[in-house]
């Protein structure tokens, strides 16, 4: 289902300028570029962050929505520095 959703969603973009300029969006570009290495190591930098927060933490949404940015923060740039040294070179290599 997942999968044919997503064909679908490329073949509007494909016929819809309008789509294409979102979905060309060079901040959606650089997400996507980092999604894996995001996925990798979010469960980690959930787990450093959230005891270091728990205390600041009430059960609300503002707090939740609070620890959702700060998780991004701190994720961003680790998904980013990861793709880089880490990922970036099987791609050029796969290139060659």
């Amino acid at each position: 289902i997942m999968t044919s959703g997503f064909s679908i969603m490329i073949l509007n973009s494909l016929r819809s300028s309008q789509l294409s300029v979102i979905i060309g969006n060079p901040i959606l570009s650089f997400i996507g570029r980092i999604s894996y290495s995001f996925y990798l190591w979010h469960a980690a930098v959930l787990a450093l962050v959230y005891p270091l927060m728990e205390s600041y933490l009430t059960k609300s949404a503002s707090s939740l929505v609070l620890l959702i940015v700060v998780i991004l923060i701190v994720l961003i740039p680790v998904s980013y520095l990861s793709y880089v040294l880490l990922e970036s070179f099987y791609f050029k290599k796969k290139k060659s």
